[in-house]
């Protein structure tokens, strides 16, 4: 994997060849990586008769078993590839086999970034630990760059961050954009700036354990020249505007809200948000912990997101990264596209937390749409995300 590929390029690709490539990927990684590399995959795909050679894509996934919370909970450890010599001789190709032959110390370098634990990331609520390669730090600043470049962030802009790294391993969600956004590429060579005001703990995308951050000192913080965006979750964004609301601040200067979670904010809260920076744009931003993985939705201004928050175009999906697929929860088979369902993913390159079609829990209210839009031919996961177990428990449905 070779990080900070153009995501302008990758967008502008033909939805066609997109998922030519989905599926050619899907079935090496299949092949060279998970029913290689990892015991508890082989396990599974070899118990439910899946002949991994005859995989030759995505329509192919429907055939292969679900992998549940519970499983990656109890196990965790069980996710991580290990590559042995005999699994290597045996599975992978003569090419990615040469190349490991002849590379001397160099090669063994890159085998070891991809597949030996770097670190695991906080602790969270919905799972114990979070494995990651250096491998897989590399996919998180990647998926940062590439939201960096959604965004469109300007040359040198000044980040207020409330989603602050913990120590030197950062939260799935604030090490994907920061680390990313960092990067020269995606502020046309001049890096942006990260300002980390207060107190901040942050434990994870879903995580618990933070400590309320210092609202004086971040709005002290918005209040500076340079401060163009204010990265936070939907009630750290609320707290804050509150605070400027009870001291009469507003910030006409700040031109992204970006918004760390899925459920769309309710109208009240978002019309907060105007008071506090009334010339913004907002970005919702949807992670997983468990994958670990990050969707940006397309901006919209803070105005239009404060009438109508469920009506956004739906976050971007990184296809040449991962998979997803909306299936029904009763019958666990797939949905046509467009239609509501949970949402199941696969990576296509992680190492540390390697994932087959799994249950993230997550209800897609309008699915999955491939259909290209203004933005591109990129597939888009639906705004209107919630709890599968809240969908369930919610009167309307019972």
């Amino acid at each position: 994997m070779k990080p900070q590929r153009s995501w302008q390029a990758l967008a502008q690709v033909p939805t066609r060849t997109l998922r030519r490539r989905q599926d050619k990927a899907l079935a090496r990684y299949l092949r060279e990586e998970l029913y290689a590399l990892s015991p508890h995959y082989k396990r599974v795909l070899d118990e439910a008769g899946v002949d991994v050679r005859r995989v030759r894509g995505v329509p192919d996934l429907a055939g292969i078993p679900l992998t549940e919370h519970r499983d990656l909970e109890a196990r965790p450890q069980d996710f991580m590839l290990r590559p042995t010599p005999h699994a290597m001789r045996e599975h992978w190709g003569f090419t990615r086999k040469l190349a490991l032959a002849l590379g001397g110390e160099r090669a063994g370098q890159a085998l070891r970034r991809g597949y030996e634990l770097a670190s695991e990331l906080p602790t969270d609520a919905r799972l114990r630990q979070t494995a990651c390669t250096r491998h897989d730090l590399d996919l998180l600043a990647e998926v940062g760059l590439r939201a960096a470049l959604q965004l469109n962030l300007a040359p040198g802009s000044q980040l207020v961050n409330t989603l602050s790294p913990e120590g030197v391993t950062p939260s799935t969600l604030a090490g994907a954009l920061i680390g990313g956004a960092q990067n020269p590429q995606a502020s046309s060579g001049d890096p942006l700036r990260i300002t980390c005001p207060g107190r901040i703990n942050a434990r994870g995308l879903h995580g618990v354990g933070r400590d309320t951050p210092d609202t004086d000192e971040v709005l002290a913080a918005l209040g500076g020249a340079e401060a163009s965006a204010l990265i936070a979750r939907p009630e750290t964004l609320s707290l804050i505007a509150q605070a400027a609301l009870e001291a009469a601040r507003s910030y006409p200067h700040i031109q992204w809200l970006i918004v760390a979670g899925s459920t769309p904010p309710n109208p009240k809260e978002a019309a907060a948000w105007i008071a506090l920076a009334p010339a913004a744009r907002v970005a919702r931003i949807h992670g997983q912990s468990e994958c670990p993985m990050a969707f940006v939705e397309s901006a919209r201004p803070v105005a239009t997101m404060a009438e109508a928050p469920e009506t956004g175009t739906g976050f971007i999906v990184h296809p040449d990264l991962c998979i997803l697929e909306i299936i029904d929860p009763d019958t666990l088979q797939p949905v046509a596209e467009g239609q509501p369902g949970e949402v199941v993913y696969t990576s296509l390159a992680a190492h540390g937390r390697a994932l087959l079609r799994y249950r993230t829990g997550d209800w897609a209210a309008h699915g999955l749409i491939w259909t290209p839009d203004s933005h591109g031919n990129l597939p888009r996961l639906s705004s209107q995300l919630q709890p599968l177990e809240s969908r369930l428990q919610s009167p309307s449905i019972l």
